[in-house]
């Protein structure tokens, strides 16, 4: 689900509140780049010499939403490095950046307006998760 903030404010503004909030959780190098009225915020967090989790946002203007993706690797060595603990720690990661930014800074879920009531409604439910 998207993330979205204050209609009154830029993807501009809304990508460096993330910055910050992406360096205070840990990022080794965050990467913001504009193209075309969408900006793109790159994030690498370094885990181990072996391994980095990389995360992508992609906030857009006109709906004044970020919709994210994240990518973690394993590189350790068994049993530290499996598939679930792997994922555990990328999603405690986010849900900390996304806690940040809706109490700092007034981000919120961005359940899509023009949904149907059921998709609306476990939208909305879901927002927590």
């Amino acid at each position: 689900m998207p993330w979205g903030w204050e209609a009154s404010k830029s993807a501009a503004s809304a990508a460096e509140d993330l910055r910050k909030v992406l360096k205070k959780s840990g990022a080794s190098s965050v990467r913001v780049e504009t193209q075309a009225g969408v900006v793109r915020v790159l994030a690498t967090f370094d885990v181990n010499p072996f391994a980095h989790d990389d995360a992508e946002f992609v906030l857009t203007s006109s709906t004044s939403t970020a919709a994210f993706r994240a990518a973690a690797s394993m590189g350790a060595v068994w049993p530290f490095s499996d598939n679930e603990h792997v994922q555990a720690r990328n999603k405690k990661r986010l849900l900390k950046v996304r806690a940040t930014l809706f109490s700092k800074y007034g981000w919120s879920c961005a359940c899509p307006p023009d949904a149907n009531p059921f998709a609306a409604a476990k939208c909305a439910l879901t927002c927590d998760y």
